[in-house]
């Protein structure tokens, strides 16, 4: 079964569930976000996905296999695409940080950060603001395909980034870059595969400044491995011997910018079209991961 559904702009209703092979899918407002902004959830036995459309189809609470993958996102709700303006300033240790409002939007769990800046705010060589973590997981999709089929789901879509900050609606630039999402529930397995392609749209040569936020949800005892040469701590000083060790915050409320640095990361062949990646591997106490 497939199927095409509206997911933000005029016309966008609820979708009432559909099911094909024991996986169901369902386009749903939840109470608290803005009357545009809509969900997809996508379930299946012991697996449960949610989808933000609104967001750049950002991933949010995901369990597979009944085990929660991801931590709670600081908001509940989600944002109004027409309010969003990254340009903002937010207190950083008490002093004011023009371009760094993305945190005050920060409500999912796997997000695309760029593309034409994905770190901290900056000024670019024309002394333009790039704000903190760019606008590709702020614009919204407006239709995406869901295709159930086999005791699996995929579900595709794209949009169109313009320039460095702006959301929604879209302004009058040319696009730069297409991006298109595809997430799969994997048939026959727990396993949550996101695959996302970057085109440049453009009449001229461009470079996608991407990177990614993944929100994982570890427990006492995890392990995060990363097939790296060397780490170093965040802000310098020693590296620890259980640096892969997670440890829960001595004070959980306090913000602080904690982890490791890893160079020479070592990538192979990963991926079906023979692409490079390196394979990261969080590790539960009790083996799995």
């Amino acid at each position: 079964m497939k199927r095409t559904l509206s997911t933000f702009g005029p016309g966008t209703a609820e979708v009432p569930t559909f099911k094909e092979a024991g996986v169901s899918a369902r386009l749903s407002h939840a109470p608290g976000d803005p009357d545009s902004v809509y969900r997809l959830y996508i379930e299946r036995e012991g697996c449960s996905v949610e989808l933000c459309p609104s967001k750049g189809l950002s991933v949010r609470d995901t369990t597979l296999s009944e085990r929660q993958i991801f931590w709670d996102a600081p908001l509940p709700n989600l944002p109004d695409p027409l309010d969003i303006n990254l340009a903002g300033d937010m207190l950083i240790n008490d002093n004011p940080m023009p371009g760094s409002t993305w945190v005050a939007y920060f409500a999912a769990h796997v997000e695309m950060l760029g593309l034409k800046n994905w770190g901290m705010a900056c000024k670019s060589d024309e002394t333009e603001l790039l704000c903190l973590h760019g606008n590709a997981s702020m614009i919204p999709i407006k239709e995406l395909t869901v295709e159930l089929s086999n005791g699996g789901a995929v579900i595709q879509g794209s949009f169109f980034i313009r320039d460095a900050n702006g959301c929604w609606p879209p302004s009058g630039l040319p696009p730069l870059f297409k991006v298109t999402k595809r997430i799969e529930l994997l048939p026959g397995r727990d396993s949550l595969l996101l695959t996302d392609t970057i085109k440049n749209v453009s009449d001229k040569a461009l470079f996608p400044d991407w990177g990614y936020h993944v929100q994982l949800r570890p427990e006492p005892g995890c392990r995060f491995t990363i097939p790296s040469e060397s780490a170093l701590p965040r802000g310098g000083g020693r590296l620890p011997d259980d640096y892969q060790l997670w440890h829960e915050a001595p004070n959980p409320p306090k913000r602080e910018e904690r982890g490791f640095i890893h160079k020479g990361i070592r990538y192979a062949a990963r991926f079906p079209d023979g692409s490079p990646g390196c394979e990261t591997l969080l590790t539960y106490p009790d083996g799995s991961g």
